[in-house]
């Protein structure tokens, strides 16, 4: 059933399995999935590596069950699918992990991410840290032809940078301070530059400082040691930025991203942290009308943004692609992500990495 794609013969798939905190990540032989009714077999070409996994394997986020296999940031390519899909065998896709109920009102309009009932690849339920995955057809996306597949995996994390610069209604000429210029913040800078808006970028890390003035940055300060205030003004803002991105979540990082925003600026969060910032009282948001927000996660309509932005070279997705591993490489990988060792945007993994089957995914 796999012609074509090396997977002929395929009985068995190798799995990358999380069986709790504390505990060594197993590569394990698993039976190969059998696409169920609705359902299309997507052969995982990359996934993405972020913090969220990071948070996973050191405990501080529960799973949906215990063994499960990691990996939500997930594009490959279709090798069965259902009578009548919208994909076919071949397509390059990028695979939504975002399961949503079906039913609720949030699903009726295509935002699964605010389903009451939504579970997660690769968090409730076994995600694309395998070879082989059986998703609903509901779930692939198409790629334009001739997508880069090893980086069409981080397009989910560019579905929640659109996201937010949607709900902040990012303009042309707006001054954005994007605050944590990793892997999500540079979607968030790039994304925003494609919008005509300028962006000063907010990094503890000379590396991550370096590579967002590379990608366009007005400037890159270090918050800790710089003078942000000084800078906006000579940026022309001495009244305050117009929006503020906080892609750290951090009680400090939303605390200071208040107080560098004018009259009337918007600060949304999308940084998961754990401590309570301590807020103005509501009148300061009144007499200044600042607008605080969060989002989590993509609607379908941000998704299909972002792949139309690939897709004609406005988000450029390669460059953030700082290493790639394979499934035996991924605990020490996900221990460089979370202590920023050597300064990586993304790591992607290859599940086909060191086999057989290993492939070219350009």
């Amino acid at each position: 059933m796999f012609e074509g794609y090396g997977l002929a013969t395929a009985r068995s798939v190798r799995s990358l399995r999380f069986n709790g905190p504390g505990t060594a990540l197993t590569l394990e032989e698993l039976a190969a999935p059998t696409r169920g009714s609705g359902e299309c077999l997507v052969r995982v070409g990359s996934v993405g590596l972020c913090g969220s996994d990071a948070h996973i394997v050191s405990g501080h986020t529960p799973t949906g069950h215990l063994p499960i296999t990691l990996g939500h940031e997930i594009a490959g390519t279709v090798v069965e699918s259902s009578a009548g899909a919208h994909v076919a065998v071949g397509d390059r896709v990028f695979v939504n992990p975002i399961l949503g109920c079906g039913t609720c009102r949030a699903c009726a309009d295509q935002e699964t991410n605010l389903c009451p009932r939504r579970r997660m690849l690769g968090i409730q339920v076994d995600g694309g840290l395998t070879q082989l995955l059986a998703v609903p057809v509901g779930n692939v996306v198409p790629l334009p032809p001739g997508t880069d597949l090893l980086s069409a995996a981080l397009i989910e994390s560019a579905g929640t940078a659109h996201h937010a610069l949607r709900v902040a209604a990012v303009r042309a000429d707006d001054l954005v301070v994007v605050v944590g210029v990793g892997g999500l913040g540079m979607q968030v800078l790039r994304l925003a530059r494609s919008r005509g808006a300028r962006v000063l970028a907010l990094d503890l890390d000379p590396a991550s400082r370096e590579r967002a003035q590379e990608a366009g940055a007005a400037a890159a300060l270090d918050p800790s040691t710089e003078d942000v205030a000084a800078q906006l003004a000579a940026l022309g803002a001495g009244d305050g930025c117009d929006v503020v991105i906080d892609c750290v979540g951090a009680a400090a990082t939303t605390e200071g991203a208040l107080d560098l925003l004018r009259p009337g600026g918007r600060c949304v969060v999308i940084g998961i942290g754990v401590d309570a910032p301590r807020l103005p009282p509501p009148g300061v948001f009144v007499r200044r009308s600042l607008t605080l927000s969060a989002v989590y996660a993509y609607s379908a309509a941000d998704i299909a943004a972002v792949v139309r932005a690939t897709g004609d070279g406005t988000l450029p997705l390669r460059p953030s692609v700082s290493r790639v591993v394979g499934l035996d490489e991924v605990e020490d990988a996900l221990a460089d992500l979370e202590a920023r060792r050597g300064s990586p945007v993304r790591i992607v993994v290859d599940p086909w990495l060191g086999t057989s089957h290993s492939w070219s995914s350009t």
